[in-house]
């Protein structure tokens, strides 16, 4: 039956309006599923908040962004730089990192795009290396941000390397250029070991200086594994097994991370095997200085070293005066005791009285050639600012 002319074009005008119908939804729904993710930040402290770091697991966010990636914008539309890491080593990227700057009291909004990119290059601001990676056969590791860098030689025992200037200088440049395992030659650090030790970690099996055992002291097995590597922070998990105590067999593990913009490592520990919760943890920080002129004050939710003393820089026969400083900070801090004073093994020590694990501490340090500090009074309001902003950490929302 042939069909009129007048039926063909009212046809054609349905079929038409159909398709640009079709292509209005398919579009409003590209449109919606492009839609940003909005994270929200706040600060709910009056204290300023520079460079300060917001995890967020990966199962808040779209399961596009494990698949895909993501950029991470603020309001303006500036990038932002974050790195996504794979935290527990099965191949798969588990939380979203980055840092905010946030006034008292202050939200801000950034916007996550699943499946785009950045538009710029993230400038490395904070990296963790293996010491085998550097020098073969040599096992620890080095933490490095713009402030300060860290060392851990076999068992867990830290070293700090201060800087005269805020730069990522590497590995290599701190472990290649003088004696392995000793003192970089390089002028903008400050010599491990002539100055401060970063702290080690201890178990109080007994009374007096006698009962302080330490890992490297009873041959315990140390592993290291690399989980981060910057652009924003460096993390490195330390495993100690067959720590034979006179308590029994202890065996911990620790994830030790720097941040870019900071000058303290964060440490978690984990209790694997622990033979009796009365045993007190103990944590050391030490500063050498000339006798008198070192000052320990504790706080309900830190310890402050500060000395004004004789450091060795370059040349061991020309020690030069500085004013160093060092700080624990401690979550949870319920379990602090007073310590006893300088101890015969030369660290000052705090106890854990029951270890409520997992146990966070950050390691502070600083030295007057980095700019920063210069007297006792700074670092201690600094000690005092952080404390209080590593107790009350950057509160997060993810709006779908």
């Amino acid at each position: 039956m042939a069909v009129s002319k007048s039926t063909r074009q009212a046809r054609n005008r349905f079929f038409a309006v159909f398709v640009l119908s079709l292509l209005s939804v398919l579009a409003a729904g590209c449109s919606r599923g492009n839609q940003p993710i909005c994270i929200t930040v706040s600060n709910p402290t009056g204290l300023i908040r520079n460079d300060e770091g917001i995890s967020i697991p990966l199962g808040k966010l779209p399961s596009s962004v494990r698949r895909n990636g993501m950029a991470l914008r603020d309001s303006a539309g500036r990038d932002i730089p974050f790195q996504i890491d794979d935290l527990d080593g099965d191949g798969r990227p588990d939380e979203l990192f980055f840092e905010v700057s946030l006034g008292p009291y202050e939200s801000i909004s950034c916007l996550c795009y699943p499946g785009e990119m950045s538009r710029h290059a993230f400038l490395k601001r904070a990296d963790a290396h293996l010491l085998n990676q550097v020098v073969p056969g040599l096992q620890g590791a080095v933490w490095e941000s713009e402030w300060l860098a860290y060392a851990c030689f076999d068992a867990q025992s830290l070293n700090v390397y201060g800087k005269t200037n805020p730069a990522l200088l590497g590995a290599k440049t701190i472990f290649m250029r003088g004696k392995v395992g000793t003192a970089p030659v390089a002028s903008n650090y400050l010599r491990p070991g002539a100055g401060m030790g970063a702290g080690s970690v201890f178990l109080n099996c007994g009374p007096g200086s006698a009962g302080n055992e330490r890992p490297f002291d009873n041959q315990a097995q140390t592993t290291y594994g690399l989980v981060a590597s910057g652009p924003l922070r460096g993390i490195v998990d330390l495993s100690i097994k067959n720590w034979q105590t006179q308590a029994g067999n202890v065996e911990l593990s620790e994830r030790i991370e720097i941040d870019a913009g900071q000058r303290f490592l964060k440490v978690e520990f984990h209790a694997v095997h622990w033979p009796d919760n009365s045993i007190p943890l103990k944590f050391g920080a030490g500063i050498t200085s000339l006798p008198g002129q070192e000052r320990l004050q504790l706080f309900d939710n830190r310890l402050v070293l500060t000395s004004q003393g004789s450091v060795i820089v370059e040349d061991p026969a020309k020690p030069v005066s500085a004013f160093l400083a060092s700080a624990l900070i401690f979550r949870p801090r319920d379990f602090i005791e007073s310590p006893p004073g300088v101890d015969t093994i030369g660290d000052h020590l705090v106890y854990l009285r029951k270890p409520d694990f997992p146990v966070l501490v950050y390691y502070l340090h600083a030295w007057d050639r980095d700019g920063r500090f210069t007297s006792a009074a700074e670092w201690q309001g600094y000690t005092a600012e952080l404390a209080e902003r590593m107790n009350n950490p950057l509160e997060y929302w993810v709006s779908h």
